[in-house]
């Protein structure tokens, strides 16, 4: 239920709590759709908790950045499609300014990427890339059918050296699902009580379909290096389905196999998002600035941060006036089981190569990883505690084989 408190907000005020949140919101995806929570059901009562998890159960349907597209789906509701520019903008900056001003470190000091700091961010990439393929694995790898679904996209993404090999993937997983998973049933209710046009809706989502399909032609026969980052970016924004780690496979199949990016700096830059409160996906920030180096990296940085989010954006407000017909359709439910037990085994094999041939090498690498994993795990300890812990230990190491 939307309330008067929600509708009357202004925009900049809408600005300024999205931007709180985007400062102090570490953890990842959960926490922060936990952080939104807190604000905005229990706090302010803008939601009931059933309307909530519906609006929730949304985002995480669609592809994209599940948490950000919450935060979009709460302006969209309070200001409209203002609201959910504005809210997006407040959530997404301080994580985008902090990446984008990392990537600018690293180039700046030539020096740095062979640190003590740097090698423990890589090998916290490990423990946590191994921690979300345990969490995805137990949701969506829960019956034969999924569990071989997850095997055969393993092995196809680690065999196959077609640039288009993870689309055919995770089209051909769809399939599978589609023809052989069985739906989850569960009651449906509206995301929104507030009506929205569908011709808008008809128009965002055939915005969403038409980049996908056009821009990676369109890109084939340009020289221009922006428009290549937009086509990346938009391409693996739109596929992310099973949480925002997923990008991971998506970026390093974009970037680091067709050498835009070598794969230390790839993972370097990915560890380090893990620290910086706000949506994973302004991995994409750095990702940016060090991929438009030698021309003009702000805009390289901006332009890859807003393709990525572009599709989510489009998808979610395109849909959330279908939100109840959609999801009545059991057949389409099914596809999506199969898509997500098949974005798993996208991150085993990015977990395989590069993340684990490429960081791991001594007997102590192993051991700092699966310490990491057992803070994150067993633990439980916000990942900035355990990159902290991490960055320590090593430095420790090294002082210890210094004497």
């Amino acid at each position: 239920m939307i309330t008067s408190q929600q509708t009357s907000i202004s925009l900049f005020k809408l600005f300024s709590l999205f931007f709180r949140l985007g400062c102090t919101s570490f953890g990842g995806p959960i926490a922060h759709i936990g952080f939104f929570h807190h604000e905005f059901v229990t706090k302010r009562k803008w939601y009931a908790e059933d309307d909530y998890l519906q609006l929730v159960a949304l985002c995480q349907f669609l592809p994209g950045p599940a948490s950000s597209q919450v935060g979009m789906a709460i302006g969209l509701n309070a200001r409209g499609y203002a609201g959910s520019l504005v809210s997006f903008l407040g959530f997404t900056l301080p994580s985008a300014l902090l990446m984008m001003a990392f990537a600018f470190l690293i180039d700046e000091y030539e020096g740095l990427s062979d640190s003590s700091v740097l090698y423990s961010l890589k090998i916290v990439a490990v423990g946590v890339v191994a921690h979300a393929i345990w969490s995805m694995g137990k949701n969506q790898c829960r019956d034969t059918v999924k569990i071989l679904i997850t095997l055969a996209s393993t092995f196809l993404a680690l065999t196959s050296d077609n640039p288009f090999s993870q689309l055919l993937i995770i089209i051909s997983a769809g399939i599978a699902g589609y023809l052989f998973c069985t739906a989850n049933p569960g009651r449906i209710t509206s995301a929104s009580n507030k009506p929205y046009s569908k011709k808008f809706s008809i128009a965002f989502l055939t915005l969403f379909f038409l980049l996908l399909i056009v821009t990676p032609f369109v890109n084939e026969n340009s020289s221009n290096d922006l428009f290549a980052i937009f086509d990346s970016f938009y391409r693996s924004g739109a596929l992310v389905f099973g949480g925002g780690h997923v990008v991971l496979p998506l970026l390093e199949n974009e970037l680091v196999s067709t050498g835009l990016i070598n794969s230390e700096r790839f993972l370097y830059g990915y560890s380090a998002a893990q620290a910086v409160p706000g949506p994973l996906f302004t991995f994409s920030s750095y990702l940016g600035v060090i991929i438009a180096n030698n021309s003009s990296p702000v805009m390289g940085s901006l332009l890859a941060t807003f393709a990525i989010f572009l599709p989510g954006y489009l998808l979610l407000v395109g849909l959330l006036p279908y939100w109840q017909t959609v999801c009545k359709n059991e057949k389409l439910n099914n596809a999506i089981n199969g898509i997500n037990a098949s974005v798993v085994g996208l991150l085993v094999a990015s977990f395989i190569n590069p993340i684990w041939l490429e960081t791991i090498h001594t007997p102590f690498d192993i051991l700092m990883a699966l310490l990491v994993l057992i803070g994150l795990t067993i633990l439980k300890l916000p990942p900035l505690k355990v990159i902290a812990l991490a960055v320590i230990s090593v430095l420790l190491f090294d002082l210890v084989l210094a004497f």
